[in-house]
């Protein structure tokens, strides 16, 4: 069963313990370990998505229309998790404009996921890649 809800701090802190270290390295050198208390005040927007009783991925949108995921790396049924990822970022476009998402440039796995959804990207600098999603 999918269900899609806010997660708690203990939730959010397991999820980012449990990923891979490139789902979280940037938010981990930007916000360090206070990163759910930031979204939870300065977030527009977050989410999560828990399947059959377990967290497995986190999604917030800042002030600035960037997007900030965390997905578990053991995930098994992708295919759900895309549909709700997919609808959820449509939403987030039709209510709020073009989102933008940056990575580092080696996660390709990631860069594919943003891609398959309907993100193009828009700039690559310093190993960094930014995609943007208009709907």
């Amino acid at each position: 069963m999918v269900i899609e809800r806010k997660l708690t701090k203990e939730e959010f802190n397991k999820l980012v313990d449990e990923a891979d270290d490139s789902e979280t390295r940037n938010l981990k050198r930007i916000l360090g370990d206070g990163a759910y208390d930031y979204f939870e005040n300065e977030a527009i927007e977050y989410f999560g998505i828990v399947i059959d009783g377990t967290p497995v991925y986190w999604g917030a949108l800042s002030k600035d229309r960037s997007i900030w995921t965390i997905v578990s790396k053991c995930v098994r049924q992708q295919y759900s998790l895309y549909k709700h990822s997919k609808r959820k970022v449509l939403e987030l476009v039709k209510k709020y404009g073009k989102l933008s998402a940056t990575m580092e440039t080696e996660n390709i796995t990631n860069i594919r996921w943003c891609m398959k959804i309907g993100f193009k990207p828009i700039d690559i600098d310093n190993g960094l890649i930014t995609l943007e999603y208009r709907g």
